[in-house]
């Protein structure tokens, strides 16, 4: 950096360091990176900032100083309007969450398939996920949101198996979990 070393440099993909250092949990290289210059918002050709990769991976380190230090766009989405708030429901970290939902990130986001955060995580049976948005968002949530394939967060938990996602469900509003596990009983 003292020799005019350029440090948003990207790879074939598009990453350069700050992505691949919040992406491995390195917040002191990517808070260094990005006081000599990175941008806190770069893109790779698929549209993941370095936020997106620390939402993913579940750096809280990495998360706040993106944010609180660097002002990071907490709704940034993908060429497939994936946020990181998508990512973070997705892996199952709902600590992450918790600080994209006190910077105002939106619970209620949904990609070109039409899934909301919760749709991602009902996926992967991340009931913690739900916990946390009941808790930090319950009167911003539709919990009835229907994807382009016409499935609700619920139907794909039936789908893929996701019991303690469903309990979760039934707790918030038994009327719309009980139709779906009908349907699918049929």
């Amino acid at each position: 950096i003292r020799n005019y070393c350029r440090v948003d440099s990207f790879d074939e993909s598009g990453m350069n360091a700050c992505h691949v250092a919040a992406q491995k949990g390195h917040s002191e290289i990517m808070d260094f990176l990005l006081k000599h210059g990175a941008f806190v918002d770069t893109r790779t050709a698929l549209g993941f900032t370095p936020l997106h990769f620390a939402s993913q991976s579940g750096c809280e380190n990495c998360t706040y100083v993106l944010i609180d230090n660097f002002g990071a766009s907490v709704d940034a989405k993908t060429v497939n309007c994936v946020t990181p708030m998508h990512l973070a429901a997705e892996s199952g970290q709902h600590v992450v969450c918790k600080i994209l939902l006190r910077n105002n990130a939106s619970p209620i986001c949904i990609d070109r398939k039409g899934r909301s955060p919760l749709h991602f995580a009902a996926k992967h049976n991340h009931t913690m996920i739900l916990k946390c948005f009941k808790k930090h968002c319950y009167n911003a949530l539709s919990y009835e949101q229907f994807d382009k394939d016409g499935f609700t967060c619920a139907h794909v938990a039936a789908m893929n198996g996701s019991v303690a996602f469903i309990k979760e469900l039934l707790k918030i509003n038994p009327e719309m979990v009980v139709p779906v596990l009908t349907d699918n009983e049929k």
